[in-house]
């Protein structure tokens, strides 16, 4: 009788955890819907939220977000000056269980600013002049990127990583921010690095640099000009071509 009774028990408990579960699933996003934004007009974007953006380069102008079905209401997407803003209300619960994804198509991209923890990837993208800038923990990553000009300005720990070719860099570095360009071929480099920020390019006709307190720069290439002022801890280190 005990038995059946200690059964009966556990059953119920069970049942118990999958409504709370199912309650729980309901309440932070779990369960995914997928929306499609009308967005026109942009040639930047900024992130500020969590989640994954995708950017793409092509014919059109589109944002297909994939997201809990309660974390889709709170998304908000909007384009002011030429700049696609995609940001999160507030209220509601402080996560979901599955980070939204964002799958962005733009024609033409001038600048990338993310500052949030969120993460944004690009396989292939080009651009005359593109400025990237990064605060918060957020991150970036480029697998092929060709442009003209290149400026980068990370605060906090935020992170960026690139490969592909540019013609000239100027890169801005503080707090424990990182920069891997060490697969990106670039003719003149310019960076600047405070605080335990760190970077590594590549670089092959000049590169100025300026490192302040345990600030560190490691590049690639043999450059004839290098102009480097370097205070307290900070360290520049060639690392060979």
């Amino acid at each position: 009788m005990i038995s059946k009774s200690r059964f009966s028990i556990t059953i119920l408990s069970a049942l118990a955890l999958l409504a709370l579960a199912g309650l729980q699933a309901g309440a932070f996003g779990a369960r995914e819907a997928g929306a499609v934004r009308e967005v026109s007009g942009f040639d930047s974007v900024s992130f500020s939220t969590a989640g994954q953006l995708f950017i793409t380069q092509g014919d059109r102008e589109a944002l297909e977000i994939t997201a809990g079905e309660g974390e889709l209401a709170r998304i908000q997407t909007e384009v002011r000056g030429g700049t696609l803003f995609i940001s999160r209300k507030e209220g509601g619960p402080a996560f979901s269980l599955r980070p939204p994804v964002f799958r962005l198509t733009m024609r033409k991209l001038t600048a990338i600013e993310t500052h949030s923890s969120g993460s944004v990837a690009a396989k292939e993208l080009s651009a005359d002049s593109l400025r990237i800038q990064i605060s918060s923990s957020g991150g970036v990553a480029i697998d092929a990127l060709s442009a003209g000009s290149l400026e980068v300005q990370i605060t906090s720990s935020g992170s960026l990583k690139l490969s592909g070719s540019v013609e000239r860099q100027d890169v801005r570095l503080s707090s424990s921010g990182s920069y891997s360009a060490g697969s990106l071929e670039s003719r003149t480099a310019k960076v600047r690095v405070s605080s335990s920020g760190s970077a590594t390019l590549r670089v092959s006709d000049s590169l100025e640099a300026s490192l302040t307190s345990s600030g560190g720069v490691r590049y690639h290439g043999n450059p004839p000009q290098v102009n480097a002022e370097v205070t307290s801890s900070g360290r520049l280190v060639r690392l060979g071509d």
